[in-house]
């Protein structure tokens, strides 16, 4: 039984998420078939991290809709979770400021609630996930897909209703991979079909959660989606710049028992100057 637990755990080291240039290739495509990101909520850097480990759960910065201010949008997700995860522990660490919501998420989080309170989704995925998954797995089938750039056929699918859910579902299928495969594996339509059903699974549980979302609180309340990254201080200059050395030698004082800090809480977007 020891033996098996520490095979489990080798072959678990072994996974190191899909290799972020094939994340990469189905974000943007190549240059023949450019896609455009500008419209899609999530931005590539959340999708990149997710392909590293499709497990974990990330710390994402979500900015509002115009209409929605970042305090109705943390109280309508506290309220999704807390029906959703009710009596089970799980924590989302939410929490708000006059710009953002921040919060721990995992992929599946990112899919069945944040991204559905998004006008993208509203305009582009127009039935749940899994209604989409069956012409997606004979677009799998279908098509020949370039070696150098996977993506390039999506990119040309989007002309039509479908294009959009199934790029999507395609990236997902993707990053959700990066369970099963090693890094350096290529994550061709055939493997991926091999292990079709875990992501049919997959996509089922989400839509299952989507579908129980109130239809009249589908109004866009999410603009975009973020990394919420670590700031580091830049001041090793910053004495210098604002002549402050100057200032310190010419009155001869000192502030060291002083604790400052400048906070930049962004502008109000609903100020008629911004419209």
């Amino acid at each position: 039984m020891e033996d098996s637990k520490d095979n489990q755990r080798k072959r678990d080291s072994s996974k190191d998420g899909i290799a972020r240039k094939y994340i990469e290739d189905l974000i943007f495509g190549s240059v023949a078939a450019r896609r455009f990101t500008q419209d899609s909520p999530i931005l590539p850097d959340v999708w990149i991290e997710y392909a590293k480990d499709p497990t974990k759960s990330l710390d994402l910065l979500c900015t509002p809709h115009i209409e929605c201010s970042a305090g109705q949008v943390c109280q309508y997700l506290n309220g999704v979770f807390g029906r959703q995860h009710h009596g089970n522990g799980k924590n989302h660490h939410l929490a708000y400021n006059q710009s953002a919501v921040v919060g721990s998420f995992e992929l599946r989080d990112l899919v069945a609630f944040i991204m559905p309170l998004s006008d993208w989704w509203s305009q582009s995925v127009l039935d749940p996930l899994s209604f989409y998954i069956e012409p997606y797995r004979r677009f799998l089938k279908n098509v020949s897909e370039p070696v150098d750039h996977p993506g390039d056929s999506l990119v040309r699918s989007e002309t039509s209703v479908q294009g959009k859910p199934i790029w999507l579902l395609n990236l997902l299928h993707t990053i959700l991979l990066g369970e099963f495969v090693s890094q350096d594996l290529e994550p061709t339509n055939d493997l991926l079909l091999e292990h079709w059903e875990e992501f049919r699974t997959f996509i089922f549980s989400v839509s299952e959660v989507t579908n129980r979302i109130d239809p009249d609180d589908h109004e866009p309340k999410i603009f975009s989606v973020s990394l919420n990254r670590a700031a580091s201080a830049s001041i090793s200059r910053s004495i210098a710049t604002v002549k402050a050395d100057a200032a310190g030698r010419l009155f001869k004082t000192s502030s060291a028992d002083l604790i400052w800090a400048v906070v930049d809480s962004g502008i109000d977007a609903r100020h008629p100057a911004f419209r």
